[in-house]
């Protein structure tokens, strides 16, 4: 049986110049066999380092620390981390320059970056578990134990862990940029964020720009990333009218998103393609046809259709219920991702926006 000294684990921070110098007297070993994740491409690294200037914090390394008995000197396998630390160490030998992933320092090698933002750099403080003299068999039951007490990835952080490509990136920027809009109308929750909830409503108004009104969901979603994994010629199409129906939510129809039913992502999803559709055009997706593109009415007029939709939802007295909002009702709720009920929605909400 293990002793416990074989086992423990001896927590500790170190800053990036300790793992230089690690690097420098080969005492850092990068490639045991515990690894077997794919080398990190050129956004992920950039992404990294940026992280790392601007001193928002990453996950810990692990390290198995063994004393080579000849020398007396502390040998260190990453176990998990390589990666990051790889990063960090062809970084700091000037080996690639950051990217548009680092909106401030885009385009700047180690070299090139000022003397304290370099000084920042280096001083970075790294969290590391180090298991001390663990064989391994220790080692594999450390991280078989680890991973029992992990939450299973959700859809949106598995996309978000697969595919290194533009339109993740994309979408990932767009939640940066507009998390204040959901945090402030109550949309997503924060706890929900942590999820990568925020990631997922942003890639719903994606997919309808680029696939137009389907079935929503992860299906739909995995989709949507698997048949896009090239450049996004459009991109800065798609976050301008993101950007302005933001804009128009916030500025216009906020007391609608009040604690009603149009602040259910869902609704907003189909709200957003019949803003789109009227300001931008998007595909018909299963469509057979779009409505008239006339323009988006006058604010009075949309905020009155709007509320009698959100009355008609909410009405508990079928007696008091308008008979022409039936089908919008029944198709908010029960399966409000599938393509049937999201028709109707869609096709309510752009009657309800248009200038007619």
């Amino acid at each position: 049986m293990m002793s416990a000294e074989s086992r423990m684990s001896v927590q500790e921070q170190f800053t990036v110049s300790d793992f230089i110098e690690w690097h420098q007297q080969k005492r850092l070993i990068l490639n045991p066999g515990f690894q077997r994740r794919p080398v990190w491409k050129s956004d992920a690294r950039s992404y990294l380092i940026d992280t790392i200037l601007l001193g928002y914090p990453m996950p810990k390394v692990y390290i198995r620390t063994q004393i080579d008995l000849k020398t007396r000197l502390a040998i260190r396998d990453v176990v998990d981390g390589q990666q990051r630390l790889r990063a960090i160490l062809d970084y700091a030998d000037d080996k690639f320059a950051l990217n548009r992933r680092s909106e401030r320092y885009s385009g700047k090698k180690f070299s090139q970056l000022d003397e304290d933002v370099q000084q920042r750099f280096l001083s970075y403080p790294v969290g590391v578990d180090h298991l001390v003299n663990a064989t391994d068999t220790v080692v594999l039951q450390v991280f078989a134990r680890l991973n029992s007490y992990t939450v299973p990835l959700n859809a949106a952080e598995k996309r978000h862990a697969l595919y290194e490509t533009e339109l993740r990136w994309f979408v990932h920027e767009l939640s940066n940029d507009y998390r204040w809009f959901l945090q402030k109308h109550d949309i997503v929750s924060t706890k929900r964020m942590l999820r990568m909830e925020d990631d997922i409503f942003f890639a719903e108004l994606v997919n309808v720009l680029m696939t137009g009104i389907g079935d929503a969901g992860a299906a739909a979603l995995d989709s949507l990333y698997k048949n896009n994994k090239g450049e996004l010629p459009n991109a800065g199409e798609m976050a301008n009218v993101i950007s302005d129906w933001v804009t128009w939510m916030d500025r216009d129809l906020a007391v609608l998103l009040e604690s009603t039913t149009l602040s259910r992502t869902y609704q907003l999803h189909m709200l957003f393609a019949a803003y789109a559709h009227q300001v931008a055009g998007i595909p018909p997706g299963r469509l057979e046809a779009l409505p008239p593109r006339t323009g988006i009415a006058p604010t009075e007029q949309v905020v009155d259709r709007l509320a009698a939709l959100v009355q008609a939802v909410e009405t508990d007295d079928e007696d008091d219920r308008d008979e022409q909002y039936e089908e919008f009702v029944e198709a908010s709720s029960g399966a409000t991702t599938r393509f049937n009920t999201r028709k109707v929605r869609f096709l309510a909400y752009s009657d309800a926006i248009s200038a007619r």
